[in-house]
């Protein structure tokens, strides 16, 4: 679903945020906005500064350029046009490169990002805090919040960094988020990165594509313009680009702005009417509500191996394993071709008596066949070639768990075994990978969704309706607020918004489980937490029969035909209950203590 920065400014109550006249569109409505709105910068200087940042970001990304598309070739599996393999040789890859990401990722985004929100100690305070934690928990669920990091996450593998853009989406009426392709950004150049997600840049564009008659339904205004551009045949693709900077948003169709407006995502306040105690009318400024504490642009850039030079990745995974993946692959294919010759090669001399459509189905079934113009030896022979040494079978394995080092993404975390494993060896070598991918680069992902939750925030304080905002906060507030404006109440709170540090690591089980049975020991969890932690398949059934068995109620933990759980229900109202019932009545009130 589309971004419109436009139309969601009619759902504003502030008078300084509306747009009049407006049409639908996937990037923006184009209308007459009010003044406060209107962008002070003219049509001339928009394109001038388009130009500069274009020519800057292709000088930048020559190189880049280049090498994302050949790391994608090398994720897909095209890995055979590179200038150390013969066009003619066997095209036969071991794609350990795919293999390698495609266990990265999984580790790295299993577990979903945790929002934790700070406040003040007051009660409302602590409410409101409460409720927005849950409502982001609402919208990451219905985001898919971990998928799209996880499609960011592979972007930046391939491409050197990956990129989302938030917003707000009209028809949903609420946040969005969307996964961009980093091939279809401009970046300043002369920005970085801080601390993996902070973009430090003054601006950011992005390539989209609509056909000319979308174009002209997005921007009203420009009709006759893409009329000429298209010779009127609106079926046309086009590619335009969008252009953020913190203060502004505008349009570009080729050196033509198709439409500008301030940065929408911030609000800016109001002009209000009021009568005073003489019956006067007069009008005053109202400060606009906001979670930032100035605008920003609504992209976020995921850049881990980023020493501050340029806006993107200086190296990547997958161009430090690249050329073991060249090796891997000679290797392969050098111990395949050897295998064919082992199989054995048919030879026929010259005065082989055999008709040429007999030779040439024999050669079809049987694999090949070599003619030799010569009488040295028999009509016909096979000659079996010799096997490799050891050494070329131990380069590729080599090379193999090389690529496996630097991904940290070695067999037994894929799920393989080896002969000579134990059990616990296992869990401790998977472990160490995993805390190496938690440590690495999952803390740089919680870092994202971070800065995903601060900005959902922002756009509920600019976008949302006093109804939105009941639903976030609770009636029981609103009602207790009645009076009060709620976006204030929720600003006056001043929420500090993070993600739970180490919630997106990946969790080792056995360490979890020892640390339960740790806290068992000191008697911090109760028996029902405790069979949770262990994973066990019917935890408070097991908690039941362990209260059995400590209250030495032997009878009942054997007795297990017996329905336990209708014990006492159909009991006669007027006869005493025996002792086995008052027992029973005493552990199922135990239980549902235990329970949480």
């Amino acid at each position: 679903m589309g971004i419109n920065p436009f139309k969601v400014m009619e759902s504003l109550q502030s008078t300084t945020n509306k747009v009049k006249d407006f049409s639908l569109s996937d990037d923006g409505v184009i209308g007459d906005l009010l003044e406060e709105l209107k962008l002070e910068l003219s049509d001339d200087e928009l394109i001038t500064r388009k130009k500069a940042w274009e020519k800057a970001w292709e000088k930048e990304t020559e190189n880049l350029s280049l090498q994302q598309k050949e790391n994608y070739n090398y994720w897909i599996g095209d890995q055979v046009n590179k200038k150390n393999i013969d066009a003619s040789d066997d095209t036969t890859v071991d794609n350990r490169i795919f293999m390698a990401v495609e266990t990265l990722l999984p580790i790295a985004t299993r577990e979903n990002p945790e929002p934790t929100i700070d406040t003040d100690e007051s009660e409302s305070s602590q409410l409101v805090a409460e409720n927005y934690k849950k409502h982001l928990v609402h919208l990451a669920d219905t985001e898919r919040l971990k998928l799209v990091i996880k499609s960011v996450t592979r972007h930046w593998l391939l491409y050197r960094f990956g990129i989302a853009q938030v917003g707000w989406d009209e028809e949903k009426d609420d946040v969005t988020i969307d996964v961009i392709l980093p091939t279809d950004i401009i970046l300043d150049p002369d920005s970085t990165v801080k601390n993996g997600v902070t973009y430090t840049g003054e601006y950011i564009g992005r390539k989209k594509k609509a056909t000319a008659s979308e174009l002209k339904d997005r921007f009203p205004k420009q009709q006759e313009l893409i009329d000429s551009i298209v010779n009127k045949k609106t079926g046309t693709k086009l590619q335009y680009i969008e252009w953020w900077t913190k203060e502004f948003v505008f349009w570009t169709l080729g050196n033509n702005v198709l439409g500008k407006m301030k940065n929408p995502h911030w609000d800016y306040g109001s002009t209000e009417t009021s009568v005073n105690e003489f019956g006067e009318e007069f009008t005053y400024e109202t400060n606009g509500v906001n979670h930032f504490n100035t605008p920003q642009i609504p992209f976020i850039v995921l850049s881990i191996f980023n020493t501050g030079i340029r806006p993107y990745d200086d190296t990547s995974l997958i161009e430090q394993t690249k050329c073991i993946q060249d090796i891997v692959n000679k290797r392969y294919r050098q111990i395949d071709k050897n295998i064919d010759s082992v199989n054995g090669v048919n030879v026929f001399n010259s005065d082989f008596s055999v008709s040429q459509a007999t030779q040439a189905n024999y050669v079809l079934r049987k694999g090949g066949a070599l003619v030799l113009p010569t009488k040295d030896l028999s009509s016909f022979q096979q000659i079996t070639g010799q096997g490799l040494p050891a050494d070329v079978y131990e380069n590729l394995s080599d090379s193999r768990n090389e690529i496996d080092n630097v991904f940290g993404t070695h067999s037994t975390t894929r799920g393989e075994r080896g002969s000579s494993e134990t059990a616990r060896g296992r869990i401790l070598l998977k472990g160490s990978d995993e805390s190496r991918i938690g440590g690495g680069i999952t803390e740089y992902l919680e870092q994202f969704a971070d800065l995903v939750f601060n900005w959902w925030v922002q756009l509920m304080f600019v976008y949302y309706t006093d109804q939105h905002h009941v639903s976030v906060l609770g009636e029981e507030l609103a009602e207790k607020h009645e009076n009060a404006d709620i976006k204030q109440l929720a600003k006056s709170r001043k929420l500090r918004i993070s993600v739970r540090e180490g919630s997106l690591v990946p969790k080792d089980e056995l360490t979890q489980r020892n640390e339960a049975m740790d806290l068992w020991s000191a008697g911090a969890i109760s028996i029902i937490d405790l069979y949770k932690a262990l994973k066990h398949p019917n935890p408070k059934d097991a908690a039941q029969r362990w209260v059995l068995q400590q209250q030495q109620q032997y009878d009942l933990l054997i007795d297990e035909d017996r329905p336990q759980a209708d014990i006492g229900q159909n009991m006669d109202l007027e006869e005493e209950p025996t002792n086995d019932q008052m027992i029973e009545q005493d552990l199922n009130q135990q239980l549902n203590e235990l329970t949480p």
